[in-house]
């Protein structure tokens, strides 16, 4: 089953939007196997830059946050699955 990462950040992105945060960093090579607290990438917001860390162990299956792009709170950034060539349905990215 995918499961999704951490949200984007929490913090207010000022006057572009009420509560968004932007891509710093990438998310890693697709196909790459990520333990508990391995980075995922790097979200900033107004206020900080924050690594988001894998809260699980998994397959980086799809990389649906682009560098340079703003999200809001609650965006998906990344799908990780439990096996490396699990299908991932509906999914851009992938």
């Amino acid at each position: 089953m995918a499961t999704p990462p951490p949200k984007c950040g929490s913090d207010s992105w000022g006057p572009r939007s009420p509560a968004a945060s932007c891509i710093a960093d990438g998310a890693g090579i697709k196909g790459c196997h990520k333990r508990p607290g391995d980075p995922l990438g790097d979200v900033e917001t107004e206020k900080a830059r924050v690594t988001v860390d894998s809260p699980v162990s998994g397959y980086l299956r799809a990389v649906v946050a682009q560098v340079g792009e703003t999200y809001p709170v609650g965006a998906v950034l990344a799908y990780l699955t439990d096996a490396p060539d699990e299908p991932l349905q509906g999914v851009s990215g992938s």
